[in-house]
């Protein structure tokens, strides 16, 4: 059985920051971590932060991906204390499983308290947003677009990028005027980002 994947999926796309993945898996800043640090979730680099910011990591695309589908087995029964077994046990068969979502895979290599069709079919549906699917309307990742990066489907336009004119004064329509794309296209991708800083602060340390 063949688990190869497109090369451009796993090569030299840019790295995504950890609040994109935390909100698109639905793991809390604090957890993320904690995988990370035992190896089950590992960053691709990792940054210093400063007086102003958090220390932060960088995820490959296949990182984030796989930081998705931990968050399903959990949600699917998967003990805590059993994960990193049972990602072992995955990644002893086929590196990249977690993108290529191969059935039969899957099957033999699940746990058996979760059911193989539920958990691809459920990755299949959520896709790269995961727990924020619902903004699938507009918002895509792919990881031949800005490294994966949050953008306005069909268009090479970054939601941080929207949100970020949008924080500087720009209103909704002539953001929209300016980048050639619809109100309810840069609404969406504001919302977005909005429900990605959310989640990111939620748990954030307190100051001081």
């Amino acid at each position: 059985m063949s688990c190869k994947t497109p090369e451009e999926a796993h090569s030299g796309w840019g790295l995504l920051p950890s609040r994109i993945v935390a909100a698109c898996s639905g793991l809390p800043r604090a957890e993320l971590e904690r995988w990370q640090g035992c190896g089950v979730l590992p960053a691709a680099e990792q940054l210093d932060g400063d007086e102003f910011d958090m220390p932060d990591c960088r995820y490959t695309w296949a990182g984030h991906q796989r930081a998705i589908a931990a968050a399903k087995l959990l949600d699917l029964g998967v003990e805590p204390e059993h994960l990193a077994g049972a990602m072992e046990r995955l990644d002893a068969a086929c590196e990249h499983w977690p993108i290529t979502l191969l059935p039969e895979l899957l099957e033999r290599e699940l746990p058996r308290n979760v059911e193989a069709w539920r958990f691809r079919a459920e990755r299949t549906y959520e896709g790269a947003l995961g727990r924020l699917r619902d903004f699938g309307d507009v918002v895509r990742m792919e990881h031949q677009k800005l490294g994966g990066m949050p953008t306005v489907c069909g268009r090479r336009i970054g939601t941080d990028m929207l949100a970020s004119e949008h924080d500087g004064g720009s209103t909704i329509e002539e953001i929209a005027r300016e980048y050639w794309i619809t109100p309810i296209e840069v609404r969406r991708a504001v919302e977005f980002e909005r429900a990605v800083d959310e989640f990111w602060l939620a748990d954030a340390p307190a100051a001081g």
